[in-house]
């Protein structure tokens, strides 16, 4: 373990001012309550978070939901925890399993949201959307330690 000051508390510390500065998170995120679980089988996608390092596996949307979460994704028996985005306009749920490099396609899995991290927002370079998704899986994992988003 790193301990306090160290690089790696460094760059979480600077991913969630950047994030916060341009709009990325809110210090708020909405409530928990009336969070939906998806299930289906995963397609291939375009494969845009993968090339920022953060691959996906993506189900259909058949829900309202809207914007990123902190979710759980149940793979047979397995259980990950996950950054997920249901986006309305593809209708599509992305989830990145959090230390997770498996091949899940044609694979049936079940997306529960949890907690609303921020709402969708459209980015104009990789690089933005590189930092707001490095701050989701922050967050992601900061909520399933039990620390308050």
């Amino acid at each position: 373990m790193i301990e306090h000051g160290g690089v790696r508390e460094r760059f979480k510390r600077a991913v969630l001012k950047t994030a916060m500065s341009k709009g990325i998170v809110g210090s708020n995120p909405t409530p928990s309550a009336g969070m939906n679980t998806y299930k289906g089988v995963v397609e291939k996608g375009t494969k845009r978070a993968a090339g920022l390092g953060f691959p996906t596996v993506n189900i259909p949307l058949t829900g309202s939901d809207d914007g990123i979460y902190a979710a759980r994704v149940m793979v047979g028996k397995q259980n990950f925890i996950a950054a997920a985005f249901a986006d309305q306009k593809r209708k599509v749920l992305e989830a990145h399993l959090l230390d997770f490099a498996d091949d899940l396609y044609g694979k049936e899995v079940t997306i529960k949201l949890e907690k609303k991290i921020r709402e969708s927002q459209v980015f104009d370079t990789d690089t933005a959307l590189h930092t707001a998704i490095a701050s989701d899986v922050y967050f992601v994992r900061k909520y399933f330690e039990g620390e308050k988003i």
